[in-house]
């Protein structure tokens, strides 16, 4: 085998292991209670935006790496990503979030309702010597 041709088969391998997801968060907050949370990891059917990259239809807005405490294999990369949501938010924050914030005033009394969300997004995450690649994709 040429050296081109294994460097082909090496990319090749390299974008197999790349899987691609999309995750979302909400939080809700009514009457300072805290009523709950939605945190959502989805595996894609299809992977536009791992073929997006290569075309310049998506971009690569951030990009971070998890270290597992263990030794992970690429199948799983999606248990570790649900499983750890801090750090997955995180990396998302600073891509944008929403915050929805209402409070109505009657008899003087105050109900209050505040949902924060990250919307869903579409991430790419591939395991790479033990680390956990991460990046978030936007739409151009």
């Amino acid at each position: 085998m040429g050296k081109n041709n294994f460097a082909v088969v090496l990319v090749l391998m390299q974008a197999l292991n790349a899987e691609e997801f999309i995750i979302s968060y909400r939080a809700k907050i009514k009457n300072t209670l805290f009523e709950g949370e939605e945190y959502r990891v989805s595996k894609v059917i299809d992977s536009k935006g791992s073929r997006g990259v290569k075309n310049g239809e998506f971009e690569i807005i951030k990009k971070c790496t998890f270290v597992p405490l263990g030794v992970l294999e690429q199948r799983d990369v999606e248990k570790y990503l649900k499983q750890n949501k801090d750090q997955v938010l995180e990396c998302l924050y600073s891509s944008g979030v929403g915050i929805y914030d209402e409070v109505i005033t009657k008899d003087l009394q105050a109900k209050s309702k505040t949902i924060f969300k990250v919307p869903p997004k579409r991430v790419i995450a591939q395991l790479k010597d033990g680390v956990i690649e991460f990046s978030v994709l936007e739409k151009k």
